[in-house]
């Protein structure tokens, strides 16, 4: 068996029980709105409970590698929203009775986990990323002229001002919808659009775009559950610079 696998295993049962000690300290009107974060976040579905209690157990009992990294990301997001809504003594007496547990490694450094379960999803997505990123490379030469107009477009690359406005104005339509996967998939598609109007050619884009996914699966981003909602969400500079 993979050793991830119990990893993943050992984390979700951790972190079912710090959910289960939260839902022992939070009021009536604070799990409502735990409730409506969960919904909000998409980590619950409607009449599915507040905290996914019965699937989780389903999913700690047997379940692979991908399934387990799908569930504990969702106990994380569950975590992060339930941490917000809690007073300094509500969340005092959950770090003490996760300690008492057995969950937390101390009562004070990290009493829910938030680093050790962020490091387990790190590597569990960065193993199931790669082998699927080199399958995805060898697909990638036919991938720009797919999504672009085709190599015979007009060059534009004197028109870069017009072109980044174009990009502006799809990344405005992001906003007002984003729970709209196509306005996603819009973005993606205007991307290799302008890069191919600018004069890349197709298998420059490509190069590009797997050193662009390289560099990334080098970089240790930030926790977005636990990130300011008004703010962007980068990865930790290295050395005083981006990395």
């Amino acid at each position: 068996m993979n050793p991830i696998v119990n990893e993943l295993r050992d984390e979700l049962r951790a972190a079912d029980i710090i959910i289960r000690n939260a839902l022992g300290v939070v009021t009536f009107d604070q799990k409502r709105m735990w409730g409506a974060a969960n919904y909000h976040a998409a980590v619950i579905e409607e009449g599915g409970g507040v905290v996914r209690a019965q699937a989780r157990g389903a999913v700690i009992k047997d379940a692979d590698a991908s399934t387990l990294c799908r569930e504990l990301h969702r106990a994380h997001v569950m975590i992060a929203n339930v941490s917000r809504l809690l007073s300094w003594h509500q969340t005092s007496f959950w770090n003490i009775t996760n300690h008492q547990d057995g969950v937390a490694e101390t009562s004070t450094e990290d009493p829910v986990r938030f680093r050790a379960r962020s490091d387990v999803l790190r590597r569990a997505f960065d193993m199931e990323r790669r082998p699927r990123v080199v399958n995805d490379y060898a697909a990638m030469p036919s991938l720009p002229d797919t999504v672009v107009n085709g190599a015979n477009t007009s060059r534009l690359g004197s028109r870069a001002a017009g072109i980044c406005d174009h990009s502006r104005v799809e990344l405005r339509e992001v906003g007002p919808a984003p729970d709209d996967v196509s306005e996603w998939i819009d973005m993606i598609s205007r991307g290799f659009d302008c890069a191919e109007r600018a004069g890349a050619t197709p298998e420059q884009i490509t190069a590009a775009l797997a050193a662009k996914w390289e560099a990334n699966a080098a970089r240790t981003r930030l926790d977005w559950c636990s990130a300011y909602l008004d703010r962007a969400i980068k990865h930790i500079p290295k050395q005083g610079r981006d990395a």
